[in-house]
């Protein structure tokens, strides 16, 4: 076979150079345009003649509905799965195009021939999966609904996998027909594994990622180029294609529950798909990261890890996601995946490239191909251990459809096809994609020559760089380590004294920030213990179990819509983008920490969800009985605000703490908001839907004391890299945006079914807006240009979310609202224009992000505003049932008055601040040891100390001529200049060689 297909390539090599020349033409001018043009004709006919709408999206619907005794028009489809399909609509054109942005210079090819690649193959998909899946013999006809396009999005998935083998080495054409056979051999064994066979794959780890990977794989053998080191110079990435790329690894890892519960059965089907999935994913990244930093000598941490081996839970759990493989088993299948797939990116690509001339770009064997075929035998052996006291009869009838035809099938022989589907996959992809291959390496496609690959010149339009900006200026010890030091090891710092003529240079020991044994030490230790703890306690709710359906039954419940899951879901993915998205790229604007601005808040959000569903749960849903606690979809959302709390506090410490710091502050603060929430809102019986009191001022003051225990005099070492450029603003201004959008979702998450949650998400979408008003307007009035600071409208007009977080329920009016934004925009905006610097100056706290401005205050003040809405609510404008239901005057407080109500809630307030200062105040004493690596104090906000930084090569970051620089540069050149002949041998000892390095370079 090797050799065959060695001789394929030469012939292919060979003829191509005499008919065309070594020199390839890529000009598609008429190739691209005539492909596009016919195909799409080409589908417009045949939709023309095939397709129609099912009866779920036809004019007629409301006959059926009649005809069928539906009730109600939620009953529709369109209901159960469109959030589900938006989310993987997202991961299929957002998720898998950013994910390939991290070439240098292949950006507009990562997410541009994404876009038209995923464009073609929906419409292709829907015809051959229609022709294998719906066609209706008696018309001949297609019927299509929302399900169909989840389908074709998942189809389009195996073709851009596949791409992400073949990124920046074949042209827009070629990929075109990589998509038209794809999706047809994606049909094709589709219909065999999951008609066929029987299998399931909801999440599609055999049909979609085994495939697609081996598919890829394949074609990129067959493609084999021997000079493509001559492009080599292109084949990386620089440090903002690394942070370009992580809005793709975000929004697949967000939306993956999505993806693989899509097109599960519903109700418990899809509720337990999502929950194995997020656990899966979270105990992904915990592993990942603890292997990046393991196999790095200096400890550091790999972007290309966290970017692609975090989602290999995901890809692994498609099989199995609706099984009932139990929570731990979830954190295992992570746990496992993140381990194999980051090693396959240390030890594997490199090998397959070395040995097998397998050239994979994206390192899709690591990240879709292994995890996926994982995936599918994982699946074969929880299913043939399925046991009917754990499924029920007819849970186990739903979830394997064990019906018609497979009636008598047993799980036993059910677990046997599935192991054999996953076969079918791989074949596919690797006999499929080696034909594929062969087609095109043919001569005529267009594709790039091999010093060209990796390059969008060759076929976008690609506008020139300002040629103005010179490179930057290396002018001390941190900007030249590239050549003579790592940073992590500050091993020393220079202090130049100038008094009567005489310079003294002598050296300080400075800290070491290596991380290497403490952070994959603690990654990995957690994550068994969190394994273990899951194992003993965690267990699916009423609503998530297989036993849905008998639960059904015994409470009278008519519809699968009755399910908490298709109430609370919409929300849980909005507030799971708002933390994973949102405060992580709100954190961006330090010029040289994105890395650590997005990666250790994905990091601390990964553990913290996993602890905080611990902690919750003993506190809020522990079972008397058997000992256990049981989580649903509202497990997950008030685990996502635990978290929120931990990121809060985060922000004050952005680029002076270690990821083990970042790990042990979550630990704690986890553990805190667990009790405080409990204090507030249970014993003292508050409301508090959106958390101003419980995330916002606790997770303020919780960061604002540990900041100000951690308090750094020489922080000024660190002056240079304090500040935003302006790419890191326009990134921050993404987290800004994706807060603001979703901050209604996040108000109104948790609260009462129906008005709550209406009344709520109008109140905040209020409050939101007026906030951004007036943080303009004090922001341009502050300045006496009159323009407009990005920290002020990145941060300043979220206050009015933040501030509304406690009243959101309430009937606090729209002109309420209104007042609540207009007044927080006013106080957050001067809070960062004299506050902060007030308390840096006078009570030495250091707060990086403004937190005590965006959360810690507004947070506050909404408690009491809170206090006082509840008080003077009357029954006039609540309506007695109203009032009940909104303050839940039930039970043990039937007899409470808004009064009484409004006291707690300012009691509330109260605990949580001190909760916040005092718990903050302790764990600042122990993360002031010196023994968890953190940066020294001429090294923060620094991503060079934890992560491997790509080098900029020709795309360097503008010369800062300023007086802070230039004075550090004279200062210096001064100090080298009077070590010269006339100093004393112990003088030039203590001079500081690195000095005279940077003066040269000057």
């Amino acid at each position: 076979m090797g050799n065959c297909c060695d001789a394929m390539r030469n012939c292919c090599t060979t003829m191509g150079n005499i008919y065309f020349g070594a020199t390839k033409n890529t000009n598609v001018r008429f190739s691209l345009p005539a492909v596009c043009a016919v195909w799409q004709i080409a589908m417009i006919v045949l939709f023309g003649v095939f397709i129609r709408y099912d009866e779920e999206s036809d004019a007629h619907w409301h006959e059926f509905r009649i005809e069928h005794n539906i009730t109600s028009d939620i009953e529709n489809d369109f209901y159960f799965r469109y959030p589900s399909f938006q989310d993987v609509h997202v991961m299929i054109f957002v998720g898998f195009g950013f994910l390939m942005t991290f070439l240098k210079r292949y950006s507009f090819g990562g997410v541009g021939f994404s876009f038209l690649l995923a464009a073609f193959g929906i419409q292709w998909a829907l015809l051959m999966q229609g022709w294998f899946h719906s066609l209706d013999p008696a018309t001949g006809k297609i019927y299509i609904g929302v399900e169909s396009l989840i389908n074709a999005d998942f189809c389009v998935a195996g073709s851009l996998i596949a791409y992400g083998a073949l990124l920046g080495k074949v042209s827009p054409v070629q990929l075109l027909v990589l998509t038209l056979f794809g999706v047809t051999l994606f049909a094709v064994e589709e219909f065999i594994i999951l008609t066929l066979l029987h299998c399931r794959d909801a999440g599609g780890s055999m049909v979609i990622h085994a495939f697609g990977g081996y598919y890829g794989l394949a074609i990129s053998w067959v493609l084999y180029r021997p000079n493509l080191n001559q492009s080599k110079r292109l084949n990386g990435s620089v440090y903002h294609s690394d942070v370009f790329a992580m809005i793709g690894t975000l929004f697949l890892w967000m939306f993956w529950p999505s993806f693989n519960s899509a097109i599960t059965d519903h109700g418990d089907g899809q509720h337990r798909a999502a929950i194995n999935t997020y656990l899966a994913l979270a105990s992904s990244v915990l592993t990942s990261v603890a292997i990046s930093s393991l196999s790095l000598k200096k400890g550091k941490l790999d972007m290309v890890h966290i970017q692609n081996a975090t989602l290999a839970g995901g890809v692994a759990m498609g099989t199995a996601a609706e099984f009932m493989i139990t929570p731990y088993g979830s954190l295992i299948v992570g746990f496992c995946c993140g381990i194999i797939s980051t090693f396959g990116y240390v030890i594997v690509t490199p090998f397959l490239e070395k040995y097998l001339k397998l050239q994979d770009t994206c390192g899709v064997h690591n990240l879709h191909a292994v995890p996926g075929m994982l995936g599918g035998f994982i699946g074969a052996i929880v299913a043939a251990s399925a046991r009917e006291d754990v499924y029920s009869v007819e849970g186990l009838i739903n979830t394997f459809d064990f019906e018609g035809d497979f009636a008598d099938r047993t799980v036993g022989t059910q677990g046997g096809f599935q192991a054999a589907g996953t076969c079918v996959a791989i074949a596919f992809g690797v006999v499929g994609g080696t034909a594929v291959g062969l087609v095109l390496k043919l001569p005529i496609w267009g594709d790039p020559a091999d010093d060209n690959c990796f390059d969008d010149e060759v076929y976008w339009e690609v506008p020139e760089e300002d040629e103005s900006i010179p490179p930057i200026l290396e002018y001390n010890n941190h900007m030249i380590h590239h050549k003579h030091q790592d940073i992590s090891e500050s091993n020393f710092s220079v202090e130049v004294e100038v008094a009567m003529g005489e310079c003294h240079c002598y050296y300080t020991v400075t800290k070491t920030a290596n991380v290497r044994v403490s952070l994959p030490a603690v990654c990995l230790v957690w994550q068994v213990a969190m394994i273990v703890l899951f194992g003993v306690f965690i267990r699916y709710d009423e609503e998530s179990d297989a036993h849905w359906h008998e639960h059904k039954k015994a409470h009278n419940i008519s519809t699968d819509l009755d399910n908490d899951f298709y109430y609370r879901y919409p929300s849980f993915q909005d507030v799971h983008v708002m933390v994973f998205v949102g405060f992580g790229f709100l954190m961006t604007f330090l010029k040289r920490y994105s890395f650590g601005a997005v990666g250790f808040s994905f990091l601390v959000a990964a553990f913290g969800i996993q602890w905080a569903l611990l902690m919750q749960g003993w506190f809020r849903s522990l079972d008397p009985d058997t000992g256990n606690v049981y989580i649903g979809i509202e497990s997950l959302i008030n685990a996502e605000f635990c978290v929120a709390g931990c990121l809060i506090a985060y922000g004050a410490l952005l680029g002076k703490v270690s990821p083990v710091q970042l790990l042990l502050l979550t630990l704690f603060g986890v553990t805190l908001f667990a009790v405080e929430e409990y204090i507030i809102l249970h014993m003292l019986h508050c409301r508090d839907a959106g958390g101003s009191m419980v995330i916002h001022a606790f997770g303020g003051y919780y960061g604002l004391a540990i900041s100000w225990v951690l308090y750094r005099p020489n922080l000024n070492q660190s002056k240079r890299l304090s500040g935003s450029a302006y790419h890191s603003d326009v990134f921050a201004m993404i987290g800004t945006l994706f807060l603001w959008i979703f901050w209604p979702s996040f108000n109104s998450a948790i609260t009462d079914h129906g008005d709550g949650q209406h009344r709520a998400a109008i109140n905040t979408y209020l409050a939101l807006a007026s906030s951004v008003l007036t943080a303009v307007a004090i922001s341009s009035v502050a300045k006496r240009n009159g323009k407009l600071d990005m920290v002020h409208v990145q941060n300043a007009t979220l206050a009015g979310g933040v501030a509304m977080g406690t009243a959101a329920e309430f009937m606090i009016t729209p002109y309420g609202s209104l007042i609540v934004g207009f007044c927080c925009g006013i106080i957050s905006t001067f809070g960062y224009i004299y506050v902060t610097p007030f308390l840096e100056k006078h009570l030495k706290l250091q707060d990086t992000c403004g937190v005590h401005n965006l959360h810690a205050v507004p947070g506050m003040l909404g408690g009491f505003i809170g206090a006082i809405v509840a008080a003077s609510a009357t029954e006039t404008v609540y309506s007695k049932e109203g009032l009940i239901n909104t303050f839940d005057f039930e039970g043990d407080f039937a007899d409470r008055s808004v009064i009484t109500q409004g006291y707690f809630q300012a009691a509330g307030t109260c605990v949580a601040v001190v909760f916040g200062l005092v718990g903050g105040g302790l764990v600042g004493s122990i993360l002031k040891l010196p023994i968890w690596g953190d940066p020294a104090d001429d090294n923060c906000y620094d991503d060079e100390v934890y992560w491997e930084v790509p080098k900029e090569g020709e795309a360097s970051p503008p010369l800062e001529f300023n007086n802070h620089l230039m004075t550090a540069v004279v200062v210096e050149d001064a100090s080298c200049q009077r070590c010269g002949d006339d100093n004393s041998p112990a003088d030039k000892k203590r001079c500081n060689p690195k000095a005279h390095q940077g003066t040269d370079q000057l």
